[in-house]
C-alpha cells in the first residue's frame, strides 16, 4: 500500500507539507511532473479553507484523499494536493517561457491571457487548465498592459494581444476551471448539458425545429451512455458544476465540444481547447472539427481555418456546419 501525504499549494505557488515550505528545485520538478487530477476527488467538498495550517471545509478537517483535487504519485507515495488558487503559479518570464515549480516552463502565449474580475492574470497551464501569474510577475508586465475601449491589451515586443477578461462561472474566478476524466455515472449530466447548450443557441443561427432535430429534449440517455463509454470525453468543471465537455479522438478530431449556457464566455471553451492542443498525438500535426454557425468564430479566433461548408440532415432538418482545422 502506498504511503499517503497531504500538501497545499499556496497562492504564492509555494508547496507546503505540515506547515513547511518545500524549497528544493529538483524535488519541486519531480513533484509537479507527476501532478495530475485526482480521479477520486469528491466535488461535493466545497470552498475549503486553511486554518491553523489545517485545511477545512464545512467545519471539518480534510483528511481523506477524495477531499483533494490533485495527486502526485512519487515512487511508493501518494501525495494529495489542495490549492489555495491553482496548482501552477508562474514566477518568471524568460526567453519566451513562463517558469514554475523548480525549472519547469511552458511557452508564453500572450493571446491566451485572461484577466479575472479580481485583477489576477491567468495563462494556460499543463495542470488544472489555467495557471496564475505571480504578483511579482504581474507587476513586471503591468507597465505593458493598457486599457483600450472596454478591454485590455498587452503591448510587448512590438505585438498587440487582446486580454480576455471576466469571471469563470457565476461569482467565481477563472481559477475555478478544472478538467476531469469522464466517469460512467455522468452520462445523464453530459447529455443534459449537450441539450441545454443547443437549445440556448439564438434562433438567428438555427430555428427551433432545427435545434429540436439536433438535440431532442429530453435526451436519449441510453444513447449517450453508450457513446460516452466509447469516446471518454474530457469534462470541465466551474464552481463545482459541470460546465463543458469535449470528445477528442486520437487523430486530432474534436467531435462534441459544448459549454453549458451559464458558463459560455467564461473561458471554459478555451481551457478545453488548450487541453486538446496539449493532448494531440505527436505526428498528427493538426486538430480538426465540424463547427456550427455559432461556434465558427470561436475557433477562427484561436487559429482554425475553414475548409468548406457542410449540410447535415437531422430529423428531416438541414443543418449547416463548417469543416475547420488548425495546424499544430
Amino acid at each position: 500500500m502506498r504511503r499517503q501525504y497531504f500538501y497545499t499549494i499556496r497562492r504564492s505557488g509555494e508547496l507546503v507539507h505540515d506547515g513547511t515550505v518545500q524549497p528544493d528545485p529538483a524535488f519541486l520538478d519531480f513533484f509537479f511532473r507527476r501532478l495530475h487530477n485526482n480521479p477520486a476527488w469528491d466535488e461535493s467538498v466545497l470552498s475549503p479553507e486553511t486554518s491553523g495550517g489545517q485545511i477545512r471545509s464545512r467545519g471539518r478537517a480534510l483528511t481523506d484523499p477524495s477531499d483533494y483535487p490533485f495527486v502526485s504519485l512519487c515512487a511508493g507515495e501518494e501525495n494529495f494536493v489542495y490549492c489555495e488558487d491553482v496548482p501552477v503559479v508562474y514566477r518568471a518570464l524568460r526567453e519566451g517561457h513562463l517558469h514554475y515549480a523548480g525549472s519547469l516552463c511552458v511557452p508564453f502565449q500572450p493571446d491566451e491571457l485572461w484577466l479575472s474580475a479580481t485583477g489576477q492574470l491567468y495563462h494556460p497551464a499543463p495542470i488544472g487548465a489555467l495557471g496564475r501569474l505571480a504578483n511579482r510577475l504581474l507587476t513586471e508586465l503591468s507597465a505593458s498592459i493598457v486599457c483600450e475601449g472596454n478591454g485590455y491589451v498587452l503591448k510587448r515586443d512590438g505585438q498587440l494581444n487582446v486580454i480576455c477578461s471576466g469571471p469563470v462561472g457565476p461569482g467565481s474566478q477563472m481559477a475555478a476551471v478544472q478538467i476531469k476524466s469522464y466517469s460512467p455515472h455522468l452520462a445523464a449530466a453530459v447529455a443534459s448539458l449537450f441539450t441545454l447548450s443547443v437549445q440556448a443557441i439564438d434562433e438567428r443561427y438555427y430555428t427551433a425545429a432545427q435545434k429540436v432535430a439536433w438535440a431532442p429534449d429530453p435526451p436519449d440517455v441510453n444513447y449517450w451512455d453508450t457513446r460516452l463509454a466509447r469516446s471518454l470525453p474530457f469534462l470541465a468543471y466551474c464552481d463545482r458544476r459541470l460546465a463543458g465537455f469535449m470528445e477528442l479522438e486520437t487523430d486530432g478530431h474534436i467531435d462534441c465540444f459544448y459549454v453549458h449556457p451559464d458558463f459560455q464566455g467564461c473561458g471554459v471553451g478555451s481551457a478545453l481547447l488548450h487541453l486538446a492542443q496539449s493532448r494531440a498525438r505527436p505526428g498528427s500535426g493538426r486538430l480538426y472539427l465540424e463547427a456550427s454557425l455559432v461556434a465558427r468564430q470561436f475557433f477562427e479566433e484561436r487559429g482554425f481555418v475553414t475548409l468548406h461548408e457542410n449540410r447535415v440532415i437531422r430529423g428531416g432538418q438541414s443543418l449547416v456546419n463548417f469543416s475547420m482545422e488548425k495546424i499544430l
